[in-house]
């Protein structure tokens, strides 16, 4: 069932208007001139009502809208209401996946969306920075510290890219469209590596930060990984740096708020769900804040049916 348009939507007129633009883009970015009912239900809790929100929906109905959209709306408002706090790198929406495969296909959606350069225009003009995100799994190179060979490897594979680019344009430009392309300006980043602690100095334009060293020197916005991994990031010392910049910026002001999104929310039940539950609140303590900063989204195609089967 369709909803209104965005003019009649009760979210803020920030994104009343943010919405309206990236529905006119084209080529277009997935957001369309109106949403489901579900969808804007989901927008109207989050944004307008300040509620946490189960979405229980079935597959290809467009789950990833009640979160992503929400999420790129709380980081806009950011940039129109608190530049100066938006200036400020951390760590504002954690996605949870159980499992990489779940962590991969999302990273396709994100790209085609905050990694597009129109809407990298627009929130640029708006908060003067880029949206960035990242994949922090074990696919994501490289582990441990920096070192001439990973170095030498990640070029290898940048290569990959740039080659399959200047030889075969039509499967670079299906890639692309498919949010399979990396959102990087890729022959400055390989041109920018260099075998040393600095290797992997983030760039500004890029819209999606690829190595592990890049989201330990500047935490990407939107942080996507799985509880296994986040859990190993809990303890290491490598990755202090994510949290400690995430912390500061929760300190700045009580209106800065972490956004968790757990996908396929059926699956934290149990002895597992009481592990992930143990795993939030760690979390929670590590950024030095209350539950009441903690914003959640759940989403799940599993839950059942009706208003009984979300209360279960």
């Amino acid at each position: 069932e369709l909803g209104g348009t965005y003019e009649e939507m009760m979210i803020p007129d920030a994104s009343k208007r943010l919405m309206t633009r990236l529905a006119s883009l084209s080529p277009g970015v997935g957001v369309f001139p109106r949403m489901y009912m579900h969808q804007q239900e989901a927008m109207e809790a989050f944004l307008h009502h300040q509620q946490d929100i189960i979405v229980a929906t079935g597959t290809g109905s467009g789950k990833t809208e009640t979160f992503m959209h929400p999420v790129l709306n709380t980081l806009y408002l950011e940039a129109v209401d608190r530049p100066a706090q938006f200036a400020e790198r951390a760590v504002r929406a954690l996605i949870l996946y159980p499992m990489n495969a779940l962590v991969s296909d999302q990273m396709t959606r994100l790209r085609r969306l905050v990694g597009d350069e129109q809407v990298k225009k627009i929130i640029h003009n708006t908060g003067g920075r880029n949206v960035q995100f990242g994949m922090y799994t074990s696919r994501t190179p490289f582990p441990g510290s920096t070192s001439k060979y990973k170095v030498e490897r990640l070029k290898n594979n940048l290569q990959y890219y740039l080659d399959l680019n200047e030889k075969h344009p039509e499967i670079a430009d299906q890639m692309k469209e498919r949010g399979k392309w990396i959102a990087k300006d890729l022959r400055s980043f390989k041109d920018s590596l260099k075998s040393s602690q600095d290797a992997y100095a983030v760039n500004a334009r890029d819209a999606e930060l690829f190595t592990r060293h890049e989201m330990q020197q500047t935490p990407p916005d939107i942080l996507v990984t799985n509880y296994s991994m986040l859990e190993y990031m809990l303890l290491r010392p490598i990755e202090k740096r994510i949290f400690e910049q995430t912390a500061n910026w929760l300190a700045t002001d009580e209106r800065n708020q972490l956004i968790l999104v757990l996908d396929e929310a059926h699956m934290y039940r149990g002895a597992g769900g009481a592990e992930v539950a143990m795993l939030i609140r760690r979390l929670i303590a590590r950024l030095n804040i209350t539950r009441d900063r903690v914003r959640c989204i759940l989403t799940s195609a599993s839950l059942g049916k009706g208003d009984d089967a979300i209360r279960d």
